[in-house]
């Protein structure tokens, strides 16, 4: 199967080939793990996928052996792949949790690229934990929540995102994990605000993860704005566990 990632770069799955669509340059021939690896991460587009699962999939179902040193090093191959072909953020790492594929538009396409259907999407599951291990297959909007809803329950150290306290609020840190967006006054305001209007507990040590993603289309764009609030310790002798909401914005 053949996919087009964000209208321009052709992931061929068949013949573990990455090019540009309009340009006549030799693909990138991609290893048989790092195709796996990216076709597990194309076809879950949006949606968080856990080491755990990779492994599984990528390499422990397919008899090979895998270890984090392993993964880490496809994932930085597959990024300065992407990143030679323009597309620098397109994978994303969760602290301690997995990664992410993040593309705009991801389409299969027919070898003679006259016909393309949108990637059927995913069945929507019921809110998940943010410590749960096996993130299943949902929409990007629950994904992206899932990576804000558990960065502070995981123990290991992997690489990082991008990941900056923009303010404080009472005992709440506010973070972001966004890298493109222009972290400003009014950014910073817009988080302050969502926090304070969904009544989170902010007289306990918490932080808060706050990120906007922004979709240009020909006539509009749409504005995601995802919030999760994540207190450090147990509270009334329960697991402390994160809890997220997300809201979508659009403007003309």
């Amino acid at each position: 199967m053949r996919f087009l990632i964000n209208n321009r770069i052709i992931f061929d799955e068949d013949n573990s080939t990455l090019a540009l669509a309009e340009e006549n340059l030799e693909p990138v021939t991609l290893t048989t793990i790092a195709n796996r690896l990216l076709a597990l991460l194309v076809k879950n587009n949006g949606i968080l996928i856990s080491r755990d699962f990779i492994f599984s999939t990528v390499w422990d179902d397919h008899g090979k052996t895998a270890s984090n040193s392993n993964l880490n090093n496809y994932i930085a191959s597959l990024r300065r792949t992407f990143s030679g072909l323009g597309e620098s953020e397109i994978l994303v790492t969760v602290p301690r949790q997995g990664f992410m594929f993040t593309a705009a538009s991801i389409h299969s396409v027919a070898d003679n690229m006259t016909q393309d259907e949108t990637v059927p999407a995913a069945p929507l599951p019921v809110r998940r934990r943010c410590d749960a291990i096996l993130p299943k297959v949902t929409l990007l909007f629950i994904g992206i929540a899932l990576v804000l809803a558990g960065v502070y329950f995981f123990t290991e150290r992997y690489d990082t995102a991008y990941q900056t306290q923009i303010a404080s609020y009472k005992s709440c840190r506010v973070e972001t994990l966004n890298a493109s967006e222009r972290i400003d006054e009014r950014y910073i305001a817009d988080a302050l605000e969502r926090l304070k209007s969904r009544g989170f507990d902010c007289d306990v040590p918490a932080t808060v993860y706050y990120s906007r993603l922004t979709y240009h289309y020909t006539n509009y764009k749409k504005l995601i704005d995802f919030i999760s609030y994540c207190p450090k310790h147990r509270v009334k002798n329960m697991d402390a566990h994160c809890e997220d909401e997300f809201e979508v914005i659009n403007e003309g």
